[in-house]
């Protein structure tokens, strides 16, 4: 079971690593992006200003899904340290079992 804990806990971290990696490389990007002259033109030429502000939402949207996908992974890693806590505190097979019924149940509601 320790084996089992350590495995999940690793994954989870070296998926949480990746998520902040991809983030930040996402903002970076954006950034980037956003500091091309080619793009700077573009954002100062009124004749394009209704595809700019098309641009810009649509950035918009993009970075808040990926603050909603990071605040999503914060919780889905709360709910499995809550539920690493409780396997190492109670130790049953009996409350495993439940316990792993309340984080699936948390999953979908979250």
């Amino acid at each position: 079971m320790d084996v089992l804990i350590g495995t999940s806990k690793a994954s989870c971290h070296v998926r949480s690593i990746r998520l902040s990696g991809l983030l930040k490389s996402l903002y970076e990007s954006v950034d980037d992006f956003l500091q091309l002259p080619l793009t700077y033109q573009a954002i100062s030429n009124v004749q394009h200003q209704g595809s700019v502000d098309e641009v810009l939402d649509r950035s918009l949207r993009l970075l808040e899904v990926c603050g909603a996908t990071k605040d999503i992974f914060s919780q889905m890693k709360e709910c499995l340290k809550d539920l690493e806590s409780s396997i190492l505190r109670k130790r049953g097979e009996s409350s495993l079992a439940g316990d792993v019924e309340a984080f699936m149940i948390s999953l979908e509601n979250n």
